[in-house]
């Protein structure tokens, strides 16, 4: 068993590793492979659809693009953010559109695959798209966790990806072919296994990071507001935003000087409730009716004034009561989101 790294211990260039692994990483290395090489391409495209539905063994175009804003279904609220997004063009005019959501460990957003499998049919239903496929590519274990979330959602292993790099690799050497595309091939093999293992790799404390945690969590049980805030949020560099267990729908993003209220997660099955209430705007006192990046209705308070810069976490906790003042303002805005949340719940 791995033991805690002690504080202020050097660290090691696999804790380094760790606090750098992305899914960004993921989406940029997939993107390479889907834009450049051809055998890959047709080894993926044909595992994100039927394969009957793929012309046969003829050449095809890939074009990808990254974190892609796909505004299709929006009507039905299934548009939303596509990792990648792939189409495989055939010279006869033939498109097969692929959709992908990338994961490493984050969680899995409410109905988000079910707003993927929406966003597919649309696809298929375009002219010219002979197919349309969602395929969520991540660690075997995190698929294996989240099979009933997929439910007919494609996968695609990372670790079945790397396996078919290396493969391709040795049927190179084998064949005599280039030697240096081989080696780019296993480098990427031993490239996509590491990111998993660095995202098991333990995460390195930021000691002001949690220092800022543990002044807003202070502030909220001095203040007797009932919560329980998510154990793995804001305990490393790069995590500016305090999620909570309970109520799941509060969300401070600290680094962003907000306190969101999601709607979703208090009616998760009543999207008539949530467009009614946002509409009314009864929120929480001082909160605004607003939506996120991604189109999610939220009530928000803004604890500083518009187009002021973003701080980095750890100036929070210096001698600056500008900050420290925000800080004591986001307290407040979350004890009265609590309030209000609890009060929509049945039989309050």
């Amino acid at each position: 068993m791995d033991r805690p790294r002690e504080r202020n211990a050097p660290v090691t260039n696999e804790q380094e590793w760790a606090r750098r692994v992305y899914e960004r990483h993921l989406d940029l290395l997939l993107a390479e492979e889907l834009s450049c090489n051809d055998e890959f391409a047709r080894w993926f495209v044909e595992r994100a659809v039927l394969i009957g539905e793929i012309p046969d063994g003829t050449p095809f175009e890939t074009v990808v693009e990254v974190s892609h804003d796909d505004d299709i279904g929006i009507d039905v609220g299934a548009c939303g953010e596509n990792d990648l997004f792939v189409s495989a063009r055939w010279a006869n005019g033939r498109v097969v559109r692929i959709l992908i959501e990338d994961k490493l460990d984050a969680i899995v957003q409410p109905n988000q695959f079910d707003r993927y499998r929406q966003r597919v049919k649309a696809h298929a239903a375009e002219a010219g798209v002979v197919a349309a496929g969602a395929v969520a590519v991540a660690p075997a274990g995190y698929l294996e966790r989240h099979r009933d979330e997929l439910n007919e959602l494609r996968s695609i292993s990372i670790e079945d990806i790397a396996d078919e790099l290396a493969s391709a690799a040795d049927r190179l050497d084998e064949a005599g072919g280039d030697a240096g595309l081989a080696a780019r091939l296993r480098w990427r093999s031993q490239r996509l296994v590491r990111l998993d293992e660095g995202r098991r790799s333990a995460a390195v404390d930021h000691n002001p990071t949690i220092a800022v945690r543990n002044y807003i969590i202070g502030g909220l049980t001095t203040a007797g507001a009932v919560c329980e805030p998510q154990a793995s949020s804001m305990h490393t560099a790069h995590q500016g935003w305090l999620y909570f267990l309970d109520p799941k729908a509060l969300l401070y993003k600290v680094a962003h000087g907000t306190v969101d209220v999601y709607l979703r997660e208090i009616w998760p099955d009543d999207e008539a409730r949530q467009s009614d209430i946002h509409a009314s705007g009864a929120g929480p006192v001082g909160f605004a009716a607003a939506a996120d990046t991604k189109n999610n209705l939220i009530f928000s308070k803004r604890l500083r004034s518009e187009g002021q810069p973003r701080w980095r976490i750890a100036e929070y906790l210096q001698l600056d009561q500008d900050r420290l003042f925000e800080l004591d303002s986001g307290v407040r805005a979350c004890v009265e989101a609590i309030d209000w949340i609890r009060r929509q719940q049945p039989g309050s």
